[in-house]
């Protein structure tokens, strides 16, 4: 798996150090990663940015182009997921967390973020 440089925001870099991370100890998760294909925007209050997942390539980016997933997400709400004080699937029912684009591809955002929030 060929991985770019490393994103220079905040968000991005913990997504992107994460991905890295699980992918490089969970073989199932490198292979669902391997095989996604994706290009997963999240929109937050605080600014927007990309996972583009190509191959077996990954990319986390501010560079939006041509997103398959779109997820619009407060980012308090983003951080609650992130500390564990809530879950996506409640953030999802309570409308605090809304899919855009992508709605039926709702099993491989909650796989993804399953495995990198974990």
């Amino acid at each position: 798996m060929e991985i770019p440089d490393e994103p220079d925001d905040i968000l991005g870099l913990g997504i992107y150090r994460r991905i890295k991370t699980v992918t490089e100890i969970s073989p199932d998760f490198k292979k669902f990663v391997n095989n996604l294909n994706e290009n997963i925007l999240l929109s937050t209050d605080y600014y927007d940015f990309m996972i583009k997942f190509k191959d077996e390539n990954f990319e986390v980016t501010r560079e939006i182009e041509n997103p398959t997933i779109i997820i619009k997400i407060k980012i308090e709400e983003f951080f609650k997921i992130m500390e564990k004080r809530t879950s996506m699937v409640f953030s999802f029912l309570k409308g605090k967390m809304k899919f855009k684009k992508g709605l039926t591809k709702l099993f491989k955002v909650y796989k993804l973020f399953g495995n990198i929030l974990s």
